[in-house]
């Protein structure tokens, strides 16, 4: 499990996290045995891009993660992102 706190306010441009809803559950064999880093259009040809779920909040917000899911950060375009992750394993 990864709990993420956001030290700055996050919206849609200064990079949120971006995470897809059963990706932890269920992956397809060649997933399973390929690079984490997959292309965005192969993660939502088999979950559905409607599965996609991008994470903004003011600074402070908080969430937890299990890091089997996919999850990426969108590339920040108007400010710089900066968020506090801790990783317990």
């Amino acid at each position: 499990m990864t709990a993420y706190f956001y030290i700055t306010d996050i919206d849609i441009d200064s990079g949120p996290h971006v995470m897809i809803k059963y990706s932890h559950q269920q992956k397809p064999l060649q997933m399973l045995l390929t690079s984490n880093c997959q292309p965005d259009n192969a993660i939502f040809n088999y979950y559905g891009k409607e599965n996609q779920i991008v994470i903004t909040g003011k600074r402070g917000f908080g969430f937890v993660q299990d890091p089997s899911c996919f999850h990426k950060v969108k590339p920040p375009v108007t400010s710089n992102r900066l968020i506090l992750q801790i990783r317990y394993s």
